[in-house]
């Protein structure tokens, strides 16, 4: 009966938003459920939030109550919280219409996707793991986006085919979130702040990866693998690891002095450390687009490579190439690949960054103040 009352009621909400009076000036985001700013949606509204004359008004989406005035609750939503999304003209997301909870928009709101992320992972009609009714609710949203923001032509061309996406609704003009890593005088110390009892170290490690359909991550997937190896390995070579999962993941992390987790709870948003990061460890995860950006070595642990081709696919083939980096699966080659590479033996610089000139079109900062010129043209406030 609940859930009854539920869906009648955000229907309901549905139908008056399309009936509602719209205010050009309202800009609603939202982020990963409604669990916390993060990605791009956080960089646009804090972009604009903090310009000293704007047109727009900014709100934010949560999922729980917030004393911030622009903060709002989506989870058992106020009035007010109604009302404001029946006036919002524009809303923008980075994962899914999901980020502004059972609220659905109607045809008159503009819905722009900022999107989370562009790496060797498919998606939409590119992926595997997409099933008939995916696929269809996915492209009956998309058929009302009016914009989705990607970082390069190419990568234009993939979510146009993974999304049914037409040519007009793509925005090619990079991530906002990218502007930061791209502005080092913007950079700040996290780390330190995040974790209170730090051992000795000079080189951070990015373990990041990506979810699996079948199953949680395995880290360190190797049959030479030791915990305390590891552990000893970091202190010796004054190496601290950060281990990020995917949120939708729930793979075990054994921690210790020198291997941390740094979990979206622990810190929502991952491009805030990133400058911080000496070299990645990745599997198939789009954090290495992003990462390409500083021009700094990644490396593979591509475990179960054949079973994630089967059962979730690529954006484009060859993995060796758009993945460029050594791929390791063994413990051994794994420590030895981490000291190469801090040594500054470097044998995919080249490689890496020819893909980054592909998948990252815009290498100066830039990509947040393009959004914004465009809202201002879409919404009228610039001819």
């Amino acid at each position: 009966m609940g859930k009854t009352i539920n869906r009648l009621v955000y229907g309901l909400i549905r139908v008056l938003d399309y009936l509602w009076p719209k205010d050009s000036q309202i800009l609603l985001f939202g982020s990963r459920s409604g669990a916390n700013p993060s990605g791009n949606s956080k960089a646009l509204f804090e972009y604009i939030q903090n310009l000293n004359e704007t047109p727009f008004e900014c709100y934010f989406a949560l999922a729980a109550e917030s004393d911030n005035p622009s903060y709002v609750r989506i989870r058992r939503p106020s009035i007010k919280t109604i009302r404001l999304f029946l006036r919002a003209k524009t809303i923008l997301m980075t994962n899914s219409l999901g980020d502004f909870g059972n609220f659905r928009p109607s045809k008159r709101k503009n819905i722009i996707h900022l999107w989370h992320g562009q790496g060797p992972k498919a998606d939409g009609y590119a992926s595997k793991k997409f099933n008939e009714e995916m696929l269809r609710d996915s492209e009956y949203w998309h058929r009302y986006t009016t914009a989705f923001v990607t970082c390069s032509r190419l990568d234009s061309y993939m979510r146009a085919y993974a999304h049914a996406l037409h040519p007009t609704q793509i925005l090619p003009v990079g991530y906002p979130r990218c502007d930061y890593l791209l502005d080092k005088g913007r950079w700040e110390s996290k780390i330190p702040t995040i974790y209170s009892d730090l051992p000795d170290y000079e080189n951070v490690i990015l373990y990041a990866t990506t979810w699996r359909t079948d199953g949680v991550v395995r880290y360190f997937p190797f049959e030479d693998f030791s915990q305390n190896d590891l552990e000893n390995w970091c202190r010796d070579n004054k190496i601290l690891i950060l281990i990020r999962s995917h949120d939708a993941d729930g793979g075990k992390i054994e921690e210790s002095l020198h291997v941390r987790n740094l979990s979206f709870a622990i810190q929502p948003d991952v491009a805030e450390i990133l400058p911080e990061v000496d070299l990645l460890i990745n599997d198939y995860s789009s954090i290495q687009s992003d990462f390409m950006l500083l021009d700094r070595p990644i490396i593979f642990v591509p475990y179960d490579l054949e079973k994630f081709l089967s059962l979730q696919n690529f954006c484009y083939p060859n993995y060796d190439f758009w993945c460029p980096g050594q791929k390791v699966y063994t413990f051994t080659d794994f420590k030895q690949a981490v000291e190469k590479a801090f040594r500054g033996i470097d044998p995919y610089a080249e490689q890496r960054k020819l893909v980054n000139s592909l998948i990252n079109e815009y290498q100066t900062p830039g990509a947040t103040q393009r959004v914004y010129e465009y809202l201002l043209h879409l919404l009228g406030f610039r001819g």
